[in-house]
């Protein structure tokens, strides 16, 4: 059976913006649309971000809608005609949302069953724990102690979530982060030390300087940091004075705006790629980044930190370099990679094959598609 997916209000600027929500959904509609479905994407009117993030256009075959308008009645207005005249009668009719604003979604919801779509729910972020304003954790509450019930079914991204998710909804699919492992070839393995890249959105300042310290103290003075920061330029200057700060000097390149074959090419040329998690902070417990998907495809190791999902699929020093989030710990490990490239490549290798193994986007897609045939 065929599926109708819309996939609404999680995109923003799509596929202008560069962000972790732009890149996952449009590798997921890619591959719904790729086992035999129709999708579609709506971005999101209200999401004010995108002046602070690159604008460069991404590669896009799936439809996409845009509404200028911000106003509820109206947006809601041209939603309700969209799934109406884009009803399929003997089809299954599906809208995924991660919208947040529990106000909207009580609409969305009703416009959804109205329309005769089942409305599942991508559950990213554990809210509760997140820094938000008493509005922001009143809305947090009400989410996720009231609106998950309302939902057809949870789409939650961590088996953290997961556990949550079941106390609330019966009908509930894990999906992780994804990635179209056949997008890159045949991994060519490092002969000699060449440099470490991490990429991350100015969002995780603290983590950026957690990054920039630890590559300073490293023993080996001769590698090269590059940092692919998403957010404004003065963000990326304040990026660079620091790293200046601690003395990174010429060896820390601050990039932005890249495509995605360029991101690919640094990647893929990387001596390995840098995603530390912090133990102490409950939404890096909750969430499993999407950056990793990406970073798996390379076939470079990944060096991270043993928290949340990263323990139930990864092992240390087999399919990746897991250490704890202090800086000289860390530090360690890359000076431990620069010395030692043929376990490195055998590392990132195996870590690919993981990300084929449980990440590939086609395969997700498939399964997704048998969880949601089976819906009543």
């Amino acid at each position: 059976m065929r599926i109708n997916y819309v996939i609404g209000l999680i995109t923003d600027n799509y596929p202008v913006n560069y962000s972790a929500n732009n890149s996952k959904f449009s590798l997921l509609a890619r591959a719904l649309r790729n086992t035999g479905h129709k999708v579609s994407i709506i971005n999101t009117p209200w999401c004010k971000s995108n002046k602070k993030q690159d604008q460069i256009c991404y590669d896009n075959d799936i439809p996409v809608i845009t509404w200028e308008s911000t106003s509820d009645a109206i947006v809601f207005s041209k939603l309700s005609d969209f799934l109406s005249a884009n009803y399929e009668e003997n089809n299954k009719n599906i809208f995924i949302t991660s919208y947040l604003n529990f106000i909207r979604l009580q609409k969305l919801i009703s416009i959804c069953h109205k329309n005769k779509y089942k409305i599942g729910f991508v559950y990213q972020e554990w809210h509760k724990d997140l820094e938000l304003s008493i509005k922001g954790k009143v809305n947090a509450f009400i989410l996720d102690n009231y609106l998950l019930k309302r939902f057809d079914f949870i789409l939650p991204i961590s088996e953290f979530l997961l556990r949550l998710s079941v106390a609330k909804n019966p009908f509930v699919f894990k999906l992780p982060i994804i990635y179209d492992y056949s997008a890159i070839g045949a991994v060519v393995p490092n002969s000699k030390p060449l440099y470490f890249a991490y990429c991350a959105s100015i969002a995780y300042w603290q983590v950026i300087k957690f990054v920039i310290r630890a590559f300073c103290l490293m023993r080996n003075q001769e590698s090269n940091l590059k940092l692919i920061i998403n957010g404004s330029d003065k963000d990326r200057q304040l990026v660079y004075q620091y790293a200046l700060s601690q003395g990174g000097n010429d060896r820390i390149q601050i990039m932005h705006s890249l495509t995605t074959e360029q991101l690919n090419h640094i990647f893929c040329n990387s001596s390995a790629l840098l995603i530390p998690l912090q133990s102490n902070y409950k939404p890096d417990v909750a969430r499993f980044s999407q950056k990793i998907a990406e970073y798996l495809a390379s076939g470079k190791p990944i060096v991270t930190t043993n928290v949340g999902e990263i323990p139930i699929y990864f092992e240390d020093r087999k399919n990746a370099y897991i250490t704890t989030f202090d800086e000289l710990q860390f530090s360690n490990i890359l000076d431990e990679i620069l010395s030692n490239t043929d376990c490195a490549n055998t590392i990132g290798i195996a870590g690919r094959e993981l990300g084929i193994k449980e990440f590939d986007s086609k395969k997700i897609a498939t399964n997704l598609s048998l969880f949601i045939s089976g819906l009543g």
